[in-house]
């Protein structure tokens, strides 16, 4: 299998903890969609559980993309000499 890594910008100190943790959900939760876009995209066949295509159909509904086009979500292949 392909394990994905993204590092994300950090979050700049110094913020309320309530203002800290929505910066927090929201880059957490837009970085996981993109993940999630993309591997339904790549591995069509791989079987989701309904909380997953629910996700999948809403972000792919929201954009007009359907759900064969491929895009560069900035996460790339991690490499590994045990492959």
């Amino acid at each position: 299998g392909t394990i994905r890594v993204r590092i994300l910008p950090p979050i700049e100190p110094g913020l309320d903890p309530e203002v800290f943790m929505e910066k927090l959900i929201e880059k957490l939760e837009t970085a996981t969609d993109a993940l999630l876009v993309r591997t339904v995209r790549e591995n069509p066949h791989l079987p989701l559980p309904p909380q997953a295509q629910a996700r999948f159909r809403q972000l792919t509904e929201a954009t007009g993309q359907p759900a064969a086009d491929a895009s560069d979500d900035g996460m790339r292949p991690a490499t590994s000499s045990n492959q």
